[in-house]
């Protein structure tokens, strides 16, 4: 089986983030499918990113074939965001014949925007490819939720190409639990729906470093780390200001994005000697340094997107880590709950976080870590080999 899959974002482990795409199509490669993967040479959540001097350009990463279409580096800039994602999409046309011959079996559409179904659609008027959208976010009721201030009319034409995604689409692949009622209400209208999360390789993380192994029993105060993007809808002004309420408690930020500066501020001018914000760094040694905290923490601002599911990347990794969780956000019926693996307390509420992060022992922490329950949730529900073969199932029976 031929696939052909369009990933604006597309990364690795030696990229960085994000993994999806490449984590299932390393797998759909033991099933004999011959995979092209479309990306751009820049995206802000990649550590690394492609240097290329031509507009369109194969080459081979870790196994996989790539055609790379260079844009424009926007770094902090929606405005400019916007334009590369135009970028990718017209270079994209203006070389399709490249993907004419290749002649897909399967054309999954991945870059968390609507925008390549349209690509794809193109595509498939010539090779009768069957076309699979995979959802990461619901635009544009996410932008909405953001108080993003985005035009009105740009609003309803996302709001329009959303829902003729959802008419024309083949096969529909959600990451978001609860999300399929809702897309039905508007209009999702094939059978073959299916709910595939990001999977994990625990093998990817079997590491023992002698440098940071033992700082969690070294360490005098509680530690609490977060990785990930420093970006608005992750609320990490909450968490400083958390950490303005809990001076015996450690802060480390790793990580990178449009709100650094005014994160820096915050740390400056209110003396929080207690935080440490690190930039970007390579995703073993931002594991090795979550590694070395007691307590891992992931916040959302409030958002009733939320009670359609959540696809945190980081929170695999924390999982991986055997490290208490908590999880700052408008949700109940979650796995951190379901499974035992840390505490959700609502976003609006911080004071909840200070008072359990200043009166929780050492004692229960190292006791929680011992008993492994992020790896075993991982090994049992986020299995990439075994959610891969459910994948291939999927796209072999459309």
């Amino acid at each position: 089986m031929k696939l052909l899959v369009f990933n604006h974002h597309f990364g690795s482990e030696y990229l960085g983030m994000e993994f999806r795409t490449y984590n299932y199509c390393k797998e759909l490669q033991k099933y004999e499918c011959e995979i092209l993967i479309s990306t751009a040479t820049y995206s802000h959540l990649r550590r690394i990113n492609f240097v290329h001097r031509k507009w369109f350009k194969f080459e081979n990463h870790l196994g996989l074939n790539l055609a790379v279409v260079k844009t424009i580096n926007y770094g902090r800039s929606i405005f400019l965001r916007f334009i590369a994602i135009i970028q990718f999409i017209l270079i994209n046309i203006l070389k399709i014949r490249v993907y004419i011959r290749f002649r897909p079996d399967v054309i999954i559409c991945s870059s968390t925007y609507p925008f390549d179904f349209f690509l794809a659609k193109l595509i498939s008027l010539f090779t009768k490819s069957r076309i699979v959208f995979e959802l990461h976010d619901l635009w544009p009721l996410s932008l909405t939720e953001q108080n993003r201030r985005i035009p009105k009319v740009i609003l309803i034409f996302l709001d329009f190409l959303d829902r003729k995604v959802l008419a024309l689409c083949d096969g529909y692949i959600s990451t978001l639990e609860n999300s399929e009622h809702y897309l039905r209400s508007r209009g999702l209208r094939t059978s073959n729906y299916v709910y595939l999360p990001n999977a994990f390789d625990i093998v990817q993380i079997e590491f023992e470093d002698p440098n940071t192994s033992n700082n969690i029993r070294k360490c005098k105060n509680i530690k609490v780390g977060y990785a990930g993007s420093f970006e608005k809808s992750n609320a990490l002004e909450v968490l400083l200001e958390i950490a303005a309420e809990c001076p015996k408690v450690d802060f480390l930020l790793i990580g990178d994005g449009t709100c650094f500066p005014e994160l820096s501020d915050i740390v400056r001018m209110r003396d929080l000697g207690n935080v440490k914000l690190m930039g970007k760094l390579p995703y073993r040694e931002t594991l090795i340094n979550l590694k070395s905290c007691d307590i891992l923490y992931a916040g959302m601002n409030f958002s009733t997107v939320h009670q359609y599911g959540i696809g945190m990347n980081k929170l695999l990794s924390y999982y991986a880590l055997d490290k208490f969780v908590i999880l700052q956000a408008n949700i109940t019926n979650h796995e951190i709950v379901n499974f035992d693996l840390g505490k959700i307390f609502p976003s609006d509420e911080k004071y909840l976080v200070v008072e359990f992060l200043n009166n929780v022992e050492r004692k229960f922490l190292n006791d929680f870590e011992i008993k492994k329950r992020g790896s075993s949730f991982l090994k049992s529900h986020r299995n990439l080999n075994k959610l891969s073969l459910d994948y291939y199932k999927f796209l072999k029976k459309l």
